[in-house]
């Protein structure tokens, strides 16, 4: 529900859907309902956690630090569709922002385990989904970025290298995503 109410709220802002007077009543009223149910159908001893919360740095690098440093650089190197990146890649970047919220939530003894956060092979495969914005936009045809005259040497070198990174090894590292994934699936199975 946060999600979907963040995604519209973004979509609204960015002029990309309009909302009738009806739609934004009945929305608010489905919004107050489903809050209501939620709350009484939720323990509130059961969300403060006793056990002390621990988030790795591995996963604060690779699932956050990374693929947004790489976006941004993707975003400030390389001539991106603002509307098209929101368009196709906004709901991965909020599930991001919702999972970081999460994280902080339980670091400060509420909400949700970080083990059930961390075990879940649902998360597993999110956590791939927050690269998938720098494949797709560094897959694209990047001749007329890597040739054009006007760019310097140090844009020219990080454009080549990430170029090569996500191009030509993509026959390296999906392979190793893929078998990741099934071995992920095999432990979490428990058998």
């Amino acid at each position: 529900m946060l999600f979907w109410n963040f995604f519209l709220f973004v979509k609204y802002k960015l002029k990309v859907i309009k909302f009738k007077k009806d739609f934004i009543i009945f929305f608010i009223f489905i919004n107050i309902l489903v809050t209501v149910y939620i709350f009484n159908q939720i323990n509130l001893e059961t969300i403060i956690l006793a056990d002390d919360q621990n988030f790795s740095l591995y996963n604060l690098f690779f699932y956050f630090i990374i693929p947004l440093t790489l976006i941004f650089i993707c975003l400030f190197y390389i001539k991106i569709d603002k509307y098209e990146f929101y368009q196709k890649f906004l709901g991965i970047y909020l599930f991001m922002i919702i999972e970081f919220f999460l994280i902080v939530l339980s670091i400060n003894g509420t909400g949700v385990s970080l083990q059930i956060l961390e075990t879940r092979l649902s998360m597993f495969l999110l956590h791939f989904l927050y690269y998938l914005p720098i494949i797709y936009y560094l897959r694209q045809d990047t001749y007329f970025l890597l040739a054009s005259s006007n760019t310097s040497p140090t844009k020219k070198y990080i454009l080549n290298y990430l170029y090569f990174l996500f191009f030509k090894l993509n026959k390296l590292y999906l392979p190793i995503f893929s078998i990741l994934l099934v071995i992920y699936l095999i432990l979490s199975l428990k058998l």
